[in-house]
């Protein structure tokens, strides 16, 4: 997993952001530990899933007439995903740093950073 060490991203507070199976992580945090490698590995493990998953419903959309732009969802699912649970969450606990910690991605992330295996689409038993 390619580690991008630099001073922007991600913002001040926290150590490492996971953008299209890139990690960018604060100058100050060199170098990772496995730990968190391995939660942003998870992290990455999620994206492919999201995008397989709308992939699947995308194509017989493209199929049958409707717009290639379609496929463009599978690049962002992850994304949208994640940030709807966050908002959500964040309307439900009105903390930050709550709603941060019970988004489905994260918590599976976090329960799975120190172990060796995941469940295919393991996130999705987190959603509640």
């Amino acid at each position: 997993m390619k580690v991008i060490y630099n001073k922007l991203l991600p913002v001040q507070g926290f150590t490492a952001i996971n953008l299209f199976g890139l990690v960018f992580a604060r100058k100050e945090e060199r170098p990772l530990d496995a730990v968190l490698i391995r939660h942003e590995l998870i992290h990455t493990l999620q994206m492919v899933e999201c995008a397989a998953v709308s992939l699947v419903i995308v194509i017989p959309l493209v199929i049958l007439g409707f717009t290639l732009w379609l496929f463009l969802i599978p690049l962002v699912a992850f994304y949208v995903l994640y940030l709807l649970g966050y908002l959500l969450r964040l309307i439900v606990f009105r903390s930050r740093s709550r709603a941060y910690r019970r988004i489905s991605f994260e918590r599976e992330a976090y329960s799975f950073q120190a172990k060796s295996h995941r469940r295919l689409l393991g996130w999705l038993h987190f959603v509640k």
